[in-house]
């Protein structure tokens, strides 16, 4: 069952208005045919594990709980802030999930939804009773500005916490 939500966006925003700027696009083009006015940007200090923590921390405190209480934390994303430790280690660190392991689930645009259907089985299995899944990505830091597609990409992290339940209501 989810007990718990957060989400973390970068103050940093590029609108479509900036975009004119940089892009051969036009705002109004962008917005009606796909529907996105702004986009948020993680500053070059912000990793996506500190995108990432901040979402989880807001989700187990939506939650009610702390910290020591997760047992196990999967980020999916698909800009990692490095090929080892997983972003997952970096995110445990630094909410001192201290009791919880952690690992990273690449997946595109489909992670977060392996993510939970992970998440279900460990909790479903009897081996894990709270679980922090998180997605999280920086995709700014890998998107070529000059490209006609930079349009659709943006930062940001959304965390749920999954725990036990009596009912059978599903997740």
């Amino acid at each position: 069952m989810i007990i718990g939500t957060g989400s973390y966006i970068p103050e940093l925003v590029y609108t479509n208005e900036y975009l004119e700027t940089i892009l051969p696009t036009d705002a109004q083009w962008i917005f009606e045919n796909v529907g996105i006015k702004k986009r948020h940007i993680a500053n070059k200090l912000q990793a996506t594990s500190d995108l990432a923590a901040e979402a989880g921390r807001r989700a187990i405190l939506n939650a009610g709980l702390k910290s020591e209480d997760i047992e196990l934390i999967i980020v999916a994303t698909s800009t990692p802030d490095r090929k080892a430790p997983s972003t997952a280690a970096f995110v445990q660190h630094k909410i001192s999930a201290i009791n919880a392991v952690a690992f990273d689930i690449t997946a595109i645009c489909s992670g977060f939804l392996f993510s939970m259907s992970i998440a279900s089985q460990y909790i479903e299995a009897g081996i894990y009773n709270n679980i922090l899944v998180i997605g999280a990505d920086t995709f700014s830091k890998i998107t070529d500005w000059k490209r006609r597609d930079a349009i659709f990409f943006g930062d940001g992290a959304g965390a749920v916490v999954i725990s036990v339940s009596n009912t059978t209501e599903g997740l």
